[in-house]
């Protein structure tokens, strides 16, 4: 199984100019800073955008699919998943053969939280699938949930 990814760039580079807020304060949408020097020392400062995403996990094993909602890069939720980070007892305990099917950028948490409700409710597989297939369907549930 291929990934199919529909996403930007996990990190994008900003100036210290741009960033908006305090130092103590990360404004959903706005740079994070992530090393580096003091208040005032912004040369050796490196800042990121936040990012949201919803993602499709799909193991073969089972046959089924796995969605949800994170703040995280997918690749490392979907490394959570497999070494059992939240807990015993959840669904993706069941097998470790889980891929990262899908990760849709998102703008906020609440819009990721949406459309993993969106998919959940539409309990299709068929359709998951068809969210690769028809690139249109994720950007119309992008800017429906917008």
């Amino acid at each position: 199984m291929q990934c199919h990814t529909l996403l930007g760039p996990i990190a994008q580079l900003v100036s210290p100019d741009s960033y908006r807020g305090t130092h103590n304060q990360v404004v959903p949408g706005s740079p994070r800073k992530l090393s580096g020097g003091g208040a005032h020392n912004h040369s050796s400062s490196v800042y990121i955008m936040s990012r949201y995403y919803c993602y499709i996990l799909y193991s073969s094993e089972l046959d089924r699919f796995y969605t949800g909602a994170t703040i995280l890069d997918p690749e490392q939720r979907l490394e959570n998943h497999l070494i059992e980070y939240y807990g015993k007892k959840k669904f993706t305990v069941k097998v470790k053969d889980w891929q990262l099917f899908l990760a849709i950028e998102c703008v906020t948490i609440e819009q990721a939280r949406q459309i993993e409700r969106h998919i959940k409710r539409m309990k299709s597989s068929t359709y998951i699938r068809n969210l690769i297939a028809y690139p249109a369907i994720v950007e119309k549930l992008k800017a429906q949930y917008l």
